[in-house]
């Protein structure tokens, strides 16, 4: 097992948290973090700022774009989901004010409920199997865009054997096939019919 493109990364990382005292202020510290690794995310108060220029109707279902970033409305108010607890530090474990989904169903509907076809992470109330919780920059908080993200849990090869799932419409999996739930078998869409 090749360890270099870890220890690199690790090696990045302390040069960057090194240098992230230099930068006195946030957009020092962004612009260090952004030399030294790509996907940095936009500096909270300038995507806040830039967030107010989109017009409403290029804003998208569940986020906002901000420079090319998708962010989850309750991002303004970490409260939302984390409540007034104290940070703990160095800890991984994410501190909560309800567990997922039913965090999730506070703002969102739970479309299993009344669906005859659930998409398995929905009924494990696993969320965040696909979703981001904060920003990313696909569509609806997704953590890749379809079809990579279908693949992690669904073979492309089975997928193409299927009829009707030729190279080049099986990219797009959600014009035909529900994300969540839908009445109807394999999570098609009304209308799509099961070939």
């Amino acid at each position: 097992m090749d360890r270099w493109p870890t220890i690199r990364r690790l090696i990045w990382a302390a040069l960057a948290m090194l240098l992230l005292p230099a930068g006195c202020d946030d957009e020092g510290r962004h612009q260090a973090l952004s030399f030294f690794f790509d996907g940095v995310p936009p500096r909270r108060s300038a995507a806040a700022g830039k967030e107010s220029s989109v017009a409403p109707e290029e804003k998208t279902a569940v986020g906002a774009p901000v420079s090319n970033w998708h962010l989850h409305e309750p991002i303004k108010d970490c409260t939302t989901c984390h409540g007034n607890q104290p940070r703990r530090g160095t800890s991984r474990k994410v501190q909560l004010v309800a567990q997922v989904p039913q965090l999730c169903y506070r703002c969102h509907d739970d479309s299993s409920a009344s669906a005859g076809w659930v998409h398995g992470p929905v009924a494990t109330g696993d969320c965040l199997l696909c979703h981001e919780p904060h920003r990313t920059r696909t569509e609806a908080l997704l953590r890749k865009a379809a079809p990579d993200l279908c693949f992690l849990c669904h073979e492309p090869q089975a997928i193409l054997a299927i009829q009707g799932h030729a190279e080049p419409s099986y990219g797009r999996c959600v014009d035909c096939h529900e994300a969540h739930a839908s009445q109807g078998r394999n999570l098609l869409k009304p209308g799509k019919s099961q070939e």
